[in-house]
């Protein structure tokens, strides 16, 4: 199914020698007017990365949201911001403030920055980190990444890894913004720290936890015991339901890949589990339920890195999944359980992260450099075909020189409006830009 020819008209919306990463998910504001972005020119580029900016997309104006202070090569650097579902504020990956040569960047030595933008310099930690310690119950001792924000925009998910164990693997938690961190104060004028007294010890403004601490077994409401060996890629189903991959040992010993689901405590549990001073990561309260158990026959996930993804019903997850002639197609699962489900039968294999549209009867995504649509309602995929190119301000322009086809994730401003990463050659070099891709109409 190479899928339906649909001709788009394609929109430059940023056209300068610089980077402009698209987060993979949660890039646009909420009436989808502005689009947000850190200034990497390379997914690995993070630690080397100063600012977050954001573009207004009808005009193509931009501004800068944040900027690190002492930036070098070491970090502290910035990246993969998400913008809040109602409220003009954002959240993004940030360096420790220490980093140097001999402390750069790295995978424990980060934590998800919430900015304001109704209020410059307003940058803080959302989550305490303690590494010197165990930490009690609502602070965590490691680097977060990956954050998404909730349907509500009440919690925050990420993905996780320790810096005080820095063999454990990752794991999955969430931060709740209605419940204050026991340990929040942050010195924002040296952005040195709070209660403790290094940048490496801090104490963030809300509640943390991890949803487990991989390798350990793990009863499930089903019934089942099972050995979650790491844990990550999550979505939320809603604010109080975390899907997420867990990584297990198949019957034959293999490490596989299976969704499971955290059902989350209540911010009143969560308040009553802090006042009892407890140590540990892992609030009370909490249970895993097991949503798919595939075979080796069947379809399992499998491809590329991709996050899961929930419709906004919070009926379905997607996911990627390889078919019989190991390409990988887009599926899907019921949230409550069931049987991983093919829902494409494409010839080439999806790149990389699927995304839903507003309405959710849409999921795009990458295939073959080009993007894809499929529809719940024809259960049917459309390629869009580049028919012709504009600037910033709508003039139809001759196509710039491209580097390579669409990369990483797609972005619904609405069921017929994308916007997505191309690198666009400037003085011979790539550059990754913003455009604007359109249907206009089904080529004949």
């Amino acid at each position: 199914m190479p899928g339906n020819i649909k001709n788009a008209s394609v929109r430059l919306l940023t056209f300068r020698a610089g980077g402009h990463t698209l987060n993979r998910r949660q890039a646009l504001s909420p009436k989808h007017d502005w689009a947000v972005f850190d200034t990497r020119n390379d997914d690995t580029l993070i630690g080397q990365t100063h600012s977050v900016e954001r573009i207004a997309l009808k005009t193509g104006k931009i501004e800068t949201v944040y900027e690190t202070v002492g930036q070098t090569a070491f970090g502290p650097g910035v990246g993969a911001v998400a913008y809040h579902p109602t409220l003009d504020r954002v959240a993004f990956i940030h360096g420790l403030l220490n980093c140097d040569a001999t402390r750069p960047y790295g995978m424990a030595r980060r934590f998800g920055a919430i900015v304001d933008l109704e209020q410059p310099n307003s940058m803080f930690p959302a989550e305490g980190r303690i590494v010197d310690s165990e930490p009690p119950l609502g602070i965590l001792s490691g680097g977060t990444h990956a954050h998404s924000w909730s349907p509500s925009g009440k919690r925050i998910s990420f993905t996780y890894n320790d810096a005080r164990n820095l063999n454990m693997p990752r794991s999955v938690g969430f931060t709740t913004t209605e419940v204050l961190s026991p340990f929040r104060n942050w010195d924002a004028k040296s952005r040195l720290g709070n209660d403790y007294d290094e940048p490496e010890n801090f104490g963030g403004r809300f509640a943390s936890f991890l949803v487990l601490i991989p390798g350990n077994s793990t009863k499930l409401v089903n019934g089942q015991s099972v050995v979650i060996q790491q844990a990550l890629e999550e979505c939320w189903i809603d604010d109080r339901r975390l899907a997420f991959l867990g990584t297990i040992e198949s019957d034959g010993g293999q490490p596989i890949q299976e969704i499971f689901v955290s059902n989350l405590p209540s911010d009143a549990s969560i308040e009553d589990a802090l006042k009892s001073g407890s140590l540990g990561m892992v609030p009370p309260d909490m249970t895993l339920e097991r949503i798919t158990n595939t075979s080796l026959n069947g379809p399992r996930v499998s491809g590329p890195r991709h996050w899961l993804t929930a419709d906004p019903s919070g009926a379905w997850i997607y996911t990627l999944a390889t078919d019989r002639n190991g390409i990988v197609q887009l599926a899907r699962v019921a949230s409550t359980g069931g049987s991983l489900e093919l829902l494409t039968q494409l010839t080439e294999s999806i790149e990389g992260q699927m995304s839903c549209s507003p309405s959710g009867e849409e999921v795009g995504f990458i295939c073959g450099g080009k993007i894809h649509v499929w529809s719940s309602a024809t259960r049917e995929v459309d390629c869009w075909h580049d028919s012709r190119w504009i600037d910033s301000d709508g003039v139809r322009i001759t196509p710039p020189i491209l580097d390579s086809g669409y990369v990483g994730a797609i972005h619904f401003v609405d069921s017929n409006t994308i916007i997505a990463n191309r690198y666009v050659r400037i003085d011979d070099s790539p550059y990754l830009q913003i455009v604007e891709g359109r249907n206009i109409q089904i080529a004949h």
